[in-house]
Parts: structure tokens; sequence; C-alpha cells
């Protein structure tokens, strides 16, 4: 995710804090992902509303490698 926000990679390599990380992700996902990317419309079979801490995407790096690819490619 932090790809997708364009932060350089070794940032993407360390945790935000706390404070930090989740009215800044989670202010970012309601402008732009959740209208698509929620428990009912799970468009692309991606709820990001379950992301609501820093240690849940990062428990699931793959995931958010694939949704950079998406990003990256337009769709």
């Amino acid at each position: 995710m932090w790809l997708a926000l364009g932060l350089p990679s070794q940032q993407a390599q360390t945790t935000p804090s706390h404070g930090a990380f989740e009215p800044a992700i989670q202010a970012f996902f309601a402008a732009h992902c959740y209208d698509c990317h929620n428990a009912q419309t799970n468009s692309g079979n991606l709820n990001l509303e379950a992301y609501r801490t820093a240690a849940a995407v990062l428990q699931q790096r793959d995931q958010w490698e694939q949704v950079l690819r998406k990003i990256r490619s337009g769709e």
C-alpha cells in the first residue's frame, strides 16, 4: 500500500507509527477505494475495509503487491 501512495521503498520496509498510519490510510481509502472495495461491493474480491491497522496490511503483503500491479496498470 505504501507503494501505491508513492512512498520510497525504504519507508515501505518499516511500519509507520500507528498514530499516523490509521488516520492517513483510512482517509486515503475513503477518498479513493471504499466505494468499490468494501464489504458489500467487494469489487475484484478485495475488501479494503478489512485493513484497519498497519499490522493487518503487513500480514497481507502479497495482496498489496497485487493491488500495486493493478494500480500501475490502470485497472
